[in-house]
């Protein structure tokens, strides 16, 4: 039976494999005869699943993040009082919805990336309960530091590997640079947005009382960007733009890096009415 689920793998592949050179091949020919200039597509970063190379290593780190943040996201929904289901909708749209608010921006036909690769779903599904029915007597135990650790590496690498997914998906759509660096920043962390607002918290990126986040993911996937654009092979661009966003995230979290904000003398200013003196 494996031989057989190979060979119709096998065959699903090389199917749309065809499916997609018949398609660029129409496209180029309506194209040729119009007189337009043929865009070269870009070709895509990741694999299907985890392999020995650099897209794979990205595909693995994007896995530990989605799991990451499904955990961090049931806990959050957790503290504000919320049921199982509840923690399992807000874990999943955490690690989630950063991709989908990106693909809805970029227009992007067809099922959301989630649904096509349901994989998604079974690891926020099986994050979250297992979160919500252990993390009581994990958080009592000897336990409770490793684990935090342990969740806390986890999205800092879910970072650095969104950001980079979220920047060459906005590439690859042929967005302006400026868009696919935005694109990067709204994988990262459009889904804690969206957590935040559920929970009733302040947003954490909107607000200086955490250290730097969504800069972090900024600046990973205008590196990742830059790099790409010097010319530099695909693994090193995505070794320089999870290593930037790395390395200010660290540096925020060791040092209290925030952006500035208006000091309260400055928020609480007051609107004179305007008076006008009559004749």
């Amino acid at each position: 039976s494996v031989h057989n689920n190979n060979n119709n793998n096998s065959n699903s592949s090389k199917a749309a494999a065809a499916a997609a050179a018949n398609a660029t091949a129409r496209f180029a020919t309506k194209a040729a005869a119009a007189g337009a200039e043929i865009p070269t597509p870009v070709p895509g970063l990741l694999p299907r699943f985890p392999e020995p190379n650099a897209g794979g290593l990205l595909r693995f780190l994007d896995y530990v993040g989605t799991v990451a943040f499904a955990s961090s996201g049931a806990l959050t929904a957790s503290a504000a009082g919320m049921d199982a289901l509840g923690c399992g909708i807000v874990g999943t749209i955490t690690a989630v919805g950063g991709g989908t608010v990106r693909d809805f921006l970029l227009g992007v036909r067809g099922p959301c990336f989630w649904m096509a690769e349901a994989e998604y779903l079974y690891m926020c599904i099986a994050t979250t309960a297992a979160t919500f029915f252990l993390w009581p007597n994990i958080s009592q135990s000897q336990m409770n530091p490793t684990a935090e650790a342990v969740i806390e590496t986890g999205d800092f690498l879910g970072l650095g590997a969104f950001c980079v997914i979220g920047a060459h998906n906005g590439v690859r759509a042929g967005v302006p640079l400026v868009a696919a660096a935005i694109c990067g920043m709204a994988t990262a962390t459009f889904g804690g947005v969206i957590r935040d607002t559920l929970c009733k918290r302040p947003v954490r990126i909107l607000h200086s009382h955490q250290e730097l986040y969504a800069t972090c993911a900024l600046v990973g996937a205008t590196s990742y960007l830059a790099s790409r654009g010097a010319g530099l092979p695909t693994a090193l661009n995505i070794f320089v733009g999870m290593g930037a966003a790395f390395a200010l995230r660290y540096a925020s979290m060791n040092y209290g890096l925030r952006l500035p904000t208006l000091s309260s003398s400055k928020r609480n200013l007051t609107v004179e009415p305007i008076s006008v003196k009559k004749p």
